[in-house]
Parts: C-alpha cells; structure tokens; sequence
C-alpha cells in the first residue's frame, strides 16, 4: 500500500484499475500463488485505501475481468481456468464498489471509466 500511495503522489499520470480478489482466490486459484484482497477490511474499505482513493479520486477504476468460454473449449485449456473465477471476480468487484461512499462510487464506477477510456 504504502508503495502504491508513494507512486500515485510521485506521478500524477499514473492511473490505476481496482481488481479486489473474492477471498477464496488466497487458496483456490490454478496457479498456486498466495493473494491478499488489502482493500476490503472487516468494516468497509480499509482506511489507508481509503485515503488513498480520496487523494486520486479521478486516477482509480474498477477492474472486473471476466473470461467466458463456449461450452466446446477444452475443459482443461488456459481460457477455460481463467474463466473459472469469473463469477466470483465480479462479485468482488460488486462487493468493493458496495462499501465506497457514494461519491468514490460515481467517480470509480462510471465517471472515470467514462472520460480515461473515452466511452
């Protein structure tokens, strides 16, 4: 966090995608790597991300990757693992974006995707 925090005041245009992690990304995921979802805290959004999203408000998005797959692609194939966690990656996100005051919200969710991606 505190590297994210020094590189977003350091650049002003460095912008960044939120891609907060269902929680059981940390032990079921088909690479076998240890995550950590740091921006969810038992109470809302953690207060240091917080602050931070507040500072940047207009450099943040939400980042939902979602993978889908026909039914014929190999079951065992690089897509269809990624696809796997498409549900629970979106939920995340739903989660995240749930718990932000409603300002953070309308800029992260539609604000800022609409004018840095010119949709």
């Amino acid at each position: 966090m505190d590297a994210i925090s020094q590189l977003m005041d350091t650049h002003p245009n460095l912008f960044m995608c939120l891609r907060p992690i269902p929680p059981q990304a940390a032990t079921d995921n088909p690479f076998g790597l240890r995550f950590y979802n740091l921006i969810l805290s038992p109470s809302g959004i953690a207060p240091e991300w917080l602050a931070l999203l507040r500072r940047h408000s207009d450099r943040f998005v939400m980042g939902s990757d979602a993978f889908f797959v026909s039914s014929s692609a190999n079951a065992e194939g690089p897509a269809a693992m990624l696809s796997r966690g498409t549900e629970a990656r979106l939920t995340a996100a739903g989660v995240t974006l749930s718990r932000l005051p409603p300002d953070l919200l309308a800029k992260i969710a539609m604000a800022n995707p609409a004018r840095i991606y010119r949709i």
